[in-house]
């Protein structure tokens, strides 16, 4: 990856999510692009991944397990000390 294709990757990812922002401030949809936000289902668990290609992912996936293994990981050593 040359030097500055990097930025332009991270410019393209932060201008999409910030439209996916402005669209749902706008009307409360954050569909955009192409990209339907899918409405959260308590058995399915959707999650958006913002990336070089936005996903979404669901409960039982892979990469779904993996992120909540992460995330549990990441926040139990940052509990508040009191």
């Amino acid at each position: 990856m040359a030097k500055n294709e990097g930025w332009r990757v991270a410019e393209v990812l932060a201008d999409f999510m910030s439209d996916v922002w402005v669209s749902f401030a706008k009307d409360g949809k954050p569909d955009v692009k192409k990209f339907h936000w899918e409405p959260y289902n308590p058995e399915t668990k959707p999650m958006v991944v913002f990336n070089d290609k936005t996903v979404t992912v669901h409960a039982g996936d892979s990469f779904f397990d993996d992120m909540a293994a992460y995330k549990a990981q990441y926040w139990k050593f940052r509990q508040p000390w009191w």
